[in-house]
């Protein structure tokens, strides 16, 4: 916006530092026109510092000729205190909240938690869920609001021998249950996601994960430690990892001993 654009001329021509905090990434169409990039190109050379979330913000900011001199790690985060006393708290509930959302004490949740729009791809994991056919002690809960609700259930409606649970809307308390019950989140969005703070909530809970390439937050905490990420335009790669995760036991318990691990640094 214009108002940065002074505050950092403003800062420049009185001898003040400025320490500059952006989140954006380059998977996808986020650099824009040439004029922008030219202009991003002498932006960027007016902070002091940049501060960068993770790997692909880091690249970013290098790709606009930012020197690993300006560039210091401020990373997304979460409250993890509040998150991990939660999940201490709840491990001794399951029962009783896995019977409050309908789930049986037998099934395993395979969780989505976001807005119910194009961006987040929830059709493509509820499609993506029921052609993997993983058996019906897999249960996926869908966790949110929005715009594809009524096309999601209608498709749910659809599918025979599996269960998809719709909560609704949860606040911090609840949907910190749904983690609790939850062996695996998948977060399947397109470009856009530049992290997924979702992910970060989830691993606190001890939770696999599986996100798309386009999730910003892939390199940094799920890629050979709480997961594995698929090409978000292929479904059937998507199919393939969640087969992955659900039919070897010691992989996925491995992926969830890592995301507490990873997490609580």
């Amino acid at each position: 916006h214009l108002t940065h654009l002074l505050v950092l001329i403003g800062a420049r021509l009185t001898g003040k530092k400025v320490i500059f905090r952006g989140i954006g990434y380059n998977r996808g169409s986020h650099t824009g026109s040439l004029i922008r990039k030219y202009l991003l190109f002498i932006l960027y050379k007016l902070p002091s510092v940049c501060l960068y979330i993770g790997h692909l913000n880091r690249e970013y900011f290098q790709s606009f000729g930012v020197p690993g001199s300006r560039l210091v790690h401020a990373p997304h985060v979460v409250d993890n205190y509040y998150f991990s006393r939660r999940a201490a708290k709840l491990g001794s509930e399951i029962s009783r909240i896995k019977a409050q959302f309908g789930v049986e004490t037998g099934e395993k949740v395979i969780l989505f938690s976001g807005k119910f729009i194009e961006k987040k791809q929830p059709v493509l994991l509820l499609e993506a869920f029921s052609q993997a056919a993983i058996g019906p002690e897999w249960v996926l809960m869908m966790v949110g609001a929005g715009v594809l609700r009524d096309k999601l259930q209608t498709r749910a409606a659809l599918v025979p021998n599996q269960k998809v649970i719709f909560t609704g809307f949860l606040n911090q308390s609840e949907i910190s249950e749904a983690y609790a019950i939850s062996e695996i989140l998948i977060l399947p969005s397109l470009a856009g996601e530049t992290w997924g703070l979702v992910v970060n909530e989830a691993m606190n809970f001890g939770c696999g994960v599986i996100v798309s390439n386009m999730v910003g937050c892939g390199p940094d905490l799920v890629e050979g430690q709480a997961g594995e990420i698929f090409q978000y335009n292929e479904r059937e790669d998507l199919i393939r990892k969640i087969k992955r995760l659900t039919s070897d036991e010691k992989l996925l318990q491995s992926y969830q001993d890592n995301a507490k691990k990873t997490i609580s640094k």
